[in-house]
């Protein structure tokens, strides 16, 4: 992206930076032999613990990387003029707002004007950042405030998949893909899989695979990767839009996919010479969600968008 100055040019590639590496740090703790350790918190969906919206994005990506038991922020004015005190000396965590918007000096025949990107970038502290007494206040008032029945989350995924239409069917063997030529998703059989949270997972990674297709998003590769960087960067998006996906219907023990591990190095790589990496791959796969979900009728997209868990045993609704 341009800058105006070199100074804008130092904080914002200081705060990408600072992402990307909390984002590095998680990756390098999967290896060959411990495939199966998370790579996000098992807080649920970050959100505003004050508007109750998603954090989207990159924001999602980054903030679900933080060791938190926890997944509610917010700035610290929020904080205060909701009557909660962060603690002195913790440390904030950054957030980005990417706004579309007119740029007035160039005018367009039609009367519109030519859009630009401009990015906010502000700070936000997690509940457990604040004082003992405001964070029992704070998780206090929310289990009060929740009266939301657990729902039947089978039955919901279920009803996400119907609603994508995509086409999708079993075949015999071990592998699972989208076949783009075709525009169908072939999975092996459910009774294959060690759980229904592993077989929802692994579909809804070839489901994100699915969005690229023209009909949908037309997420089209990158001219300035080779072949193999094009496929690992397509995972990853896939990778990330399956544990979104999942993170939005309720499913939080999400772990990576085992034959995947390959493509950790090639991110990993990816990512410490381009801090831009992960924000394009993030962008992409909340295009792919945002996609899926735009398929689900109203009432479900309430339900949907998303589900977050504070503690075991309840849910609060959130919407974006």
């Amino acid at each position: 992206m341009k800058y105006k100055s070199d100074k804008q040019k130092d904080f914002i590639e200081g705060k990408r930076k600072t992402i990307t590496d909390a984002i590095i740090t998680q990756l390098e703790t999967v290896s060959g032999d411990d495939w199966k350790k998370s790579w996000f918190s098992r807080g649920g969906i970050p959100l505003n613990a004050i508007t109750k919206k998603a954090y989207k994005g990159i924001n999602w990506l980054y903030l679900s990387t933080l060791n938190y038991k926890y997944s509610h922020f917010a700035g610290y004015k929020q904080w205060t003029e909701a009557g909660y005190e962060v603690a002195k000396g913790v440390k904030s965590h950054p957030v980005v707002l990417a706004q579309q918007l007119d740029n007035k000096k160039k005018p367009k025949a039609n009367g519109t004007f030519e859009k630009f990107w401009m990015q906010k970038w502000f700070n936000v502290f997690n509940c457990q950042q604040l004082t003992d007494e405001s964070f029992e206040r704070y998780t206090n008032k929310i289990t009060k405030e929740n009266s939301k029945v657990i729902l039947e989350r089978d039955d919901l995924v279920e009803n996400f998949i119907s609603n994508c239409k995509i086409n999708t069917s079993f075949v015999d063997g071990d592998r699972c893909c989208y076949i783009p030529s075709l525009d169908k998703v072939e999975m092996q059989p459910i009774e294959t899989f060690e759980s229904i949270t592993a077989y929802y997972s692994v579909l809804m990674h070839e489901y994100t695979h699915a969005t690229k297709s023209k009909e949908r998003v037309n997420r089209l590769p990158n001219d300035k990767h080779n072949a193999r960087e094009r496929y690992a960067f397509e995972e990853l998006v896939a990778e990330l839009g399956a544990v979104y996906t999942m993170q939005t219907l309720g499913f939080y023990n999400v772990e990576p996919r085992e034959d995947h591990v390959q493509y950790i190095k090639s991110w990993l790589q990816a990512l410490k010479n381009d801090t831009d990496y992960i924000f394009q791959a993030s962008t992409q796969s909340n295009k792919a969600v945002s996609w899926m979900l735009d398929q689900q009728p109203k009432d479900m997209q309430e339900l949907a968008r998303p589900l977050a868990l504070l503690t075991e045993g309840f849910f609060l609704g959130v919407s974006f």
